[in-house]
C-alpha cells in the first residue's frame, strides 16, 4: 500500500492499551510494558510497522502517551523514543508535552477543556492538537 499511494507523510499513534496488562497467549499470565516479555514484543512489533511505513523513506512520526502515572506507561514512552532513534526519518511527535505539565496532565490548559469525563479529549483539544500535529509534520518549506 505504501508503493500504491506514497503518502507524503505517516502519522503512527501507538494504542494506550498497549500500556494495560495483556494475556499474549491463553494459558500466559496478563503482561504489561513493564514485564521484559512484553517489552521486547511491543518493540519487536513497533519496529515492524515503522519499517513498512518508512519503506519509501516516508517520513513517519510517532506520538507518545500521556500515561505517565505508572510504570508501564512510562516504559511504552522509552520503547517509543528508542524507536525514533532506530528507525532513520522516524520523528516524535510528544503529544505528551502538548497535554501535561511534569508529572500531571490538566484537565484545562489555556482555557480549553482537554479532557471529557472519560478521560477521552474533548473535540476543542482535539483540533488543538491536530493543528500542532499538522504543523509538526508539514513545517513551512516541507517539500513531501
Amino acid at each position: 500500500m505504501m508503493n500504491d499511494y506514497r503518502p507524503d507523510a505517516v502519522l503512527l499513534m501507538v494504542a494506550q492499551w498497549d500500556t494495560l496488562p495483556q494475556k499474549t497467549a491463553w494459558d500466559a499470565p496478563p503482561r504489561d510494558l513493564s514485564d521484559p516479555v512484553q517489552r521486547q514484543r511491543f518493540t519487536a512489533n513497533l519496529d515492524q510497522a515503522l519499517n513498512i511505513l518508512s519503506v519509501r523513506n516516508t517520513p513517519v512520526y510517532l506520538m507518545n502517551s500521556t500515561r505517565i502515572q505508572d510504570a508501564s506507561g512510562r516504559a511504552m514512552n522509552q520503547l517509543i523514543e528508542d524507536a525514533v532513534h532506530r528507525h532513520a526519518n522516524v520523528h516524535l511527535l510528544n503529544v505528551r508535552d502538548q497535554l501535561c505539565e511534569a508529572s500531571v496532565c490538566p484537565t484545562s490548559i489555556g482555557g480549553i477543556s482537554v479532557y471529557d469525563v472519560t478521560w477521552h479529549t474533548t473535540p476543542a483539544a482535539e483540533k488543538r492538537l491536530g493543528a500542532w500535529i499538522l504543523n509538526q509534520m508539514f513545517q513551512p518549506g516541507y517539500r513531501g
